[in-house]
């Protein structure tokens, strides 16, 4: 990590950024389905255990199955986007800083016994940086400057 950044836990703004957080996700969550036709759009927000944020839409609805000992999630549609924004951290007073990655699905997710995950994927996006300043005093106003920048990003994807 960079001198003068600090990872979003250690954040004395961690649960305004959460707030953000589910603010913009909801919003990207709205603009993929509304303006760019997904039917099936999901997002998790990790910032206890990983401090990133997945987003995957999909022209199919995701769920599980389990097969014979393993949990498949059929992610087999051919416009199944991901994208993870990873490493999130704090630079400077209030820039927020991220690692973007995003892929197309190639066939179904399925997890094994061991947790160990197989999946055919595409690249489509590799570490882009996601890179936005903050006013970190309203709510509103930066949840629609993160949902901005991720609907950027994802547009690049497609």
């Amino acid at each position: 990590m960079e001198e003068g950044s600090m990872h979003i836990l250690e954040s004395e703004h961690l649960k305004y950024l959460t707030k953000v957080f589910e603010l913009a996700l909801r919003e990207v969550e709205s603009r993929l389905t509304e303006e760019k036709g997904f039917l099936s759009v999901e997002y998790e927000l990790y910032p206890f255990d990983s401090e990133r944020i997945v987003i995957t839409a999909s022209n199919r609805k995701i769920g599980e199955d389990v097969e014979e000992g393993e949990m498949r999630i059929p992610v087999v549609d051919p416009k199944t986007y991901s994208l993870s924004i990873e490493n999130l951290r704090i630079e400077g007073e209030s820039k927020l800083t991220g690692d973007a990655y995003c892929f197309m699905w190639n066939g179904p997710l399925v997890g094994v016994a061991t947790e160990v995950y197989r999946v055919k994927v595409t690249p489509v996006i590799e570490n882009k940086t996601f890179n936005v300043t903050l006013s970190l005093s309203n709510v509103n106003k930066d949840a629609n400057i993160i949902a901005n920048e991720i609907s950027e990003i994802l547009d690049n994807c497609f």
